[in-house]
């Protein structure tokens, strides 16, 4: 091996994709097989965003970088010294599924889907789905480390007379306070914003003393102590981190604020917003539907069974085909990846006074994994409700 400045980086790129072939065993000893599905048009993934639309229902792939030794600044300098990182895109990548059966399908790519210009590249976003079926690109920079992109990304969906998607109208929202890059975190709330913090232009701070015991009677976090922890740290290579001049950063190396994004469907009609009061069920035996935990009430849900649902905070003459009633899978957030956010319409079978009567898909068909949901009603101005918090499982008879 030569010298650590000669050593030859070995960067592996796939266009791979994998098709879930089928699950077998036992709860205790479950077993899964994959087979390959139809190669991916680009190699670009990694931290970009993942999700199942809910308009197109097809797996969709927004932004990322490929893997690579990443770039250096100043560009074109005999000895550069500030690391930012990978490249974002502005690329969209959607399988589409042609047999359900077999999983067969193919894909397609726009690449200048999030605009046309270098600032519109992104890597470290989210896109958050929300409960009006509009899809919220949020976060991220131009690279890993350097570039922050500020304006979020509305998509909302348009659909002809019969109900067939066409496409997204894209419009750019009220920009941010803070870039957000490596490690940020966006969310949708129960009470329809977005919750989005951290970032930072490093991997990590340099603290000069040892983190104290946790004081749990607290019941938070200790507030942070800007004084023990150096924030003239840099990326030199990545993985190797260096000090220079304060204030010579473009971005903090450790972001410690948040802020709350409001979607423009939390202005509609002012402070008005429907609510949801209530649900009920027939009696199951051995089923316990709803329990108070925390003086807030939750209710757990079957397959293929009637419910009905209480609102109050109504627009006039509320109940036309506009009006909705979905779930959303409580999502987490960690390292630039997001989990949950399974969108799930369901069948509204009656409306009168201030009642909906619903049913529940089949979660084995529907693909619906077991666990806690937010249940959102939209009214028919597009204003969706605090979400009640569900669980949905077939398996449970308690919460």
């Amino acid at each position: 091996m030569g010298e650590p400045e000669d050593i030859q980086h070995r960067i592996y790129a796939s266009d791979i994709f994998n098709i879930l072939d089928g699950c077998t065993g036992s709860a205790d000893d479950p077993k899964v097989a994959f087979r390959p599905g139809p190669n991916r048009p680009d190699t670009i993934t990694s931290y970009g965003t993942t999700y199942l639309d809910p308009n197109t229902g097809m797996v969709t792939l927004l932004g990322g970088q490929p893997t690579s030794a990443g770039t250096f600044l100043p560009l074109g300098s005999e000895k550069p010294n500030h690391f930012t990182g990978g490249l974002g895109s502005r690329k969209i990548e959607q399988f589409h599924l042609t047999n359900i059966e077999t999983g067969e399908g193919n894909w397609t790519l726009d690449p200048d889907f999030m605009g046309t210009n270098p600032q519109d590249d992104r890597t470290m976003q989210y896109a958050i789905i929300l409960p009006t079926r509009q899809i919220l690109i949020i976060n991220g920079g131009n690279y890993d480390f350097y570039g922050g992109v500020l304006f979020p990304i509305l998509l909302t969906p348009r659909f002809d007379a019969k109900g067939k998607f066409l496409k997204y109208d894209k419009e750019r929202m009220a920009t941010a306070v803070e870039p957000r890059l490596y490690h940020n975190t966006a969310i949708l709330l129960a009470d329809g914003r977005i919750w989005i913090s951290g970032g930072n232009a490093g991997r990590a701070t340099v603290r000069t003393e040892p983190i104290p015991v946790m004081d749990s009677t607290l019941n938070r976090q200790p507030l942070p102590n800007p004084d023990l922890v150096d924030l003239d740290v840099f990326f030199y290579t990545d993985g190797a981190m260096a000090k220079q001049e304060k204030g010579s950063n473009v971005t903090p190396v450790e972001n410690w604020t948040a802020e709350f994004f409001y979607p423009p469907y939390m202005f509609i009609d002012g402070d008005r917003q429907p609510a949801i009061n209530g649900l009920k069920a027939k009696e199951e035996k051995g089923v316990s539907f709803s329990e108070v935990i925390g003086n807030k009430t939750y209710y757990l849900l079957h397959s293929n069974h009637e419910y009905e649902i209480e609102l109050s905070g109504l627009p006039r003459d509320p109940f036309t085909k506009e009006q909705s009633l979905v779930l959303l899978k409580m999502p987490s957030v960690t390292h630039g990846g997001q989990w949950g956010q399974h969108f799930i319409k369901l069948n509204i079978l009656t409306a009168k006074g201030t009642t909906l009567r619903f049913q529940t898909p089949d979660a084995k068909e529907e693909l619906i994994a077991p666990g806690f949901y937010m249940m959102y009603y939209v009214d028919k101005k597009g204003k969706p409700s605090k979400a009640q918090m569900v669980r949905f499982d077939d398996q449970a008879v308690k919460l």
